[in-house]
């Protein structure tokens, strides 16, 4: 199409600077897409993350619930064993009026008691540090966070690494478009 300027016998040719415009639309609608597709990314990361947090969170909240469920199981094991070598001794101090024999059974039967006691302490004690030394081990939440944000920048270098060699591909090659982009004449 040729086009008259003013009455000054000049013309212009119109399409001139068509293929550049569009190749420049182009690259502003794939860099408008690769954004929305990064802000995508990002707000799902940040869902993650948040989802990760929620979920430390929910297992020190359970982690407390057992500990205290466990710690006050210990104190009613604890009371109830206790209360029994209590009713024990009581019953060891009557049965002392009453003859020798029947003393020396309940000894017996007290010590047991006792052994069967302390095996049981210890068996606790043993339960208690074995779960000491998992909440010891266990990754505290910060670390866990830093290791998330860490994967998401690595995600996030790389593909700034790809929209920058896309770029560079584009920028080498004017003369070719982007697959897909229209023919413009």
């Amino acid at each position: 199409m040729v086009e008259s300027t003013g009455g000054l016998g000049i013309e212009r040719h119109s399409t001139l600077f068509n293929d550049v415009h569009s190749v420049l639309h182009n690259v502003t609608q794939d860099l408008a897409r690769l954004r929305l597709i990064a802000q995508a990314n990002d707000r799902a990361r940040r869902q993650e993350i948040e989802a990760v947090l929620q979920k430390v969170e929910d297992e020190s909240r359970e982690h407390r619930e057992e500990l205290n469920k466990a710690r006050f199981d210990f104190d009613d094991f604890v009371h109830s064993r206790v209360s029994t070598i209590v009713e024990r001794m009581e019953e060891i101090s009557k049965a002392e009026q009453k003859d020798e024999v029947a003393k020396k059974q309940k000894l017996w039967l007290l010590k047991e008691e006792l052994a069967k006691m302390k095996e049981s302490c210890v068996q606790v004690a043993n339960r208690w540090q074995n779960m000491e030394q998992r909440i010891l081990n266990r990754p505290s939440t910060l670390q866990t966070c830093l290791q998330l944000e860490e994967a998401g920048k690595k995600e996030k270098n790389q593909y700034d690494k790809e929209v920058a060699e896309k770029k560079r591909a584009m920028s080498t090659t004017p003369s070719s478009r982007p697959p897909g982009s229209p023919v413009t004449r």
